[in-house]
């Protein structure tokens, strides 16, 4: 049986005692993303009604980092909000990246011109203390080497999915669980030309040059779970619930699962209570390769990819109504994991890979929630 437990991380934040607050909201954007007008060439037809944009230049072509995980600010019912979403992105270790962890771009939807929106990176940090913690901290080897202050530290870990929940922020840990974040406690930090220190230095915060950070508050060490690789706000048997799933490979010979955690009305899992259990269907298989999924009222949506090339993607969304198969739609390469804004009705994702990569085109994508209907399917 699946279970959690809570780890409040809350004496360390003192570190930052001395240094103003700044909202998500009211962070200086500095990066344009711009947007596609047409879905032409990514496996998205125009009845799905799809809007697209690219990240700045720099990020679309690097090898550093690569974005996994998607959110956004109305994900928890709070349509009164501003609209905004959330990538998070991880340090590769195939680029000697893998020591400045996780960073996030919070992306502001509603300003902006027709053509561009703007966004921020902001890095991910946890107490530094956890360093000495293999699993808060299971730092490569080969990474690179850099200097560690006190303070805080990176956070290397995959961040495979992200969950928005009133003002917490759910990063899934693959072997961990969740780490959770606290977007009301971003911090801003100092220029470091050089990216080579993390940490507080007297009176300055440093992050690899990120002019901003947010700290860890806490994690779930869970079991029976692992691996953790993507989550999301959703419903279960019982109410509102997280959704996190496995990407397992079909030569793993495990049956991939989804596990639905309920919610308190703080924004917390309920660890009192058993995480419900279910094991999603692809076209009357296995689920492999789930890269992200969204599950309500019965009914189940799921990113997958490894499946076969259609027009240079092996991705697909599987739509499955309750005790019914799952069924196959189009869908763009290297996607990844999936968030629905439901006063809007649309499912975003966003692709993985640099342009520079076999298939790449990285991209967030927003789509017709209600065209993915399993009754409407009709597409191969």
């Amino acid at each position: 049986m699946a279970s959690t437990k809570y780890n409040k991380e809350s004496d360390w934040l003192s570190v930052f005692d001395d240094h103003a607050r700044v909202r998500w909201d009211a962070l200086d954007l500095n990066r344009p993303a711009r947007r596609l007008r047409a879905a032409d060439g990514f496996n998205i037809t125009a009845q799905h009604k799809p809007q697209l944009w690219q990240w700045h230049k720099t990020d679309a072509a690097t090898l550093k980092w690569r974005p996994q995980g998607i959110t956004g600010s109305r994900e928890a019912g709070s349509p009164d909000r501003p609209r905004w979403l959330a990538i998070s992105w991880y340090g590769r270790v195939e680029e000697r990246n893998a020591h400045q962890g996780v960073r996030l771009s919070l992306l502001d939807y509603e300003r902006g011109s027709p053509s561009f929106l703007e966004y921020r990176h902001v890095l991910l940090v946890q107490d530094a203390k956890n360093i000495k913690n293999s699993d808060l901290f299971p730092l490569p080897d080969n990474a690179r080497r850099y200097k560690q202050l006190a303070g805080f530290a990176p956070v290397p870990i995959h961040a495979g999915g992200i969950a928005w929940v009133g003002n917490l922020l759910y990063v899934a840990d693959t072997a961990l669980g969740f780490r959770i974040f606290d977007l009301t406690r971003i911090h801003a930090a100092h220029a470091d030309p050089g990216r080579s220190r993390c940490g507080v230095d007297g009176d300055r915060l440093y992050a690899f040059d990120y002019r901003y950070v947010l700290p860890e508050i806490g994690y779930y060490r869970m079991s029976g779970t692992q691996p953790n690789s993507f989550v999301s706000v959703g419903t279960g048997e019982d109410g509102r619930c997280l959704w996190t799933g496995q990407y397992l490979k079909k030569s793993v010979k495990l049956v991939p699962s989804l596990f639905g955690w309920p919610l308190q009305p703080n924004g917390h899992i309920d660890t009192s209570r058993a995480a419900e259990a279910f094991k999603p269907d692809d076209s009357g298989g296995r689920a492999y390769n789930m890269q992200g999924a969204y599950r309500a009222a019965g009914s189940t949506w799921l990113s997958v990819t490894g499946r076969p090339s259609h027009k240079r993607s092996t991705a697909r969304l599987i739509s499955q109504a309750p005790r019914r198969k799952g069924l196959r739609w189009r869908w763009p390469h290297g996607s990844e994991d999936l968030y629905l804004e439901a006063e809007t009705g649309t499912l975003w994702s966003l692709t993985e890979f640099a342009a520079s990569e076999s298939s790449g085109e990285r991209f967030v994508f927003g789509v017709s929630f209600p065209t993915y209907a399993p009754k409407l399917h009709t597409a191969a």
